[in-house]
């Protein structure tokens, strides 16, 4: 739902902060990432199962996905937005994101209106495209490999990334498939 869940150091359960509130940590806190409910890990394996194993691209898998009636990351109880549905856009992103294999990621894109970094600098933005969203090349990317425990392990997570890479873009693959 969005919700962050406070535990103590023994894993015990402390409080629940709703979607949006904020609330002030301390810097003896340990922050860690878990995994969500099991029902959205399983999910998450089978998009990469489907993609890998299977041979389907991102809109089958998309289509299957919809027919099935499975609740995408911005319907029910995953966004505030009810009427969106899994899309092409959706699958691409889950099966791009290292985050799956327990990696963080920062930089990955700079939305900041005075600054980015680039090539391990603070380099500044020009005024026009101060509210533009810039992808950054993954070279400035900062990664923090292993930070919590995988959904997808490496080896599924670059198979996935290598099929992409040879799969043309917005053709269709020898499998009649898209993606």
């Amino acid at each position: 739902t969005g919700d962050k869940e406070i535990y103590d150091t023994n894993g015990n359960l402390q409080r629940v902060i709703p979607r949006g509130e904020r609330f002030a940590t301390s810097e003896k806190d340990k922050v860690r990432l878990v995994p969500s409910t099991p029902d959205r890990v399983n999910l998450i394996r089978r998009i990469f199962d489907l993609y890998v194993s299977g041979g389907m691209g991102f809109k089958s898998i998309a289509e299957v996905l919809n027919r099935e009636g499975i609740p995408s990351p911005r319907n029910g109880n995953w966004s505030k937005n009810t009427c969106a549905h899994w899309s092409i856009g959706t699958i691409r992103t889950i099966l791009m994101n290292g985050l799956y294999t327990g990696d963080m990621v920062w930089n990955r894109r700079a939305c900041g209106k005075f600054h980015r970094i680039e090539n391990g600098f603070a380099k500044e933005r020009l005024r026009r495209r101060a509210n533009k969203v810039k992808l950054n090349g993954s070279e400035d990317w900062i990664v923090i490999p292993n930070a919590h425990e995988p959904i997808i392990d490496r080896h599924t997570f670059y198979r996935a990334q290598e099929i992409r890479r040879k799969r043309p873009r917005g053709g269709r693959n020898r499998s009649g498939g898209r993606g």
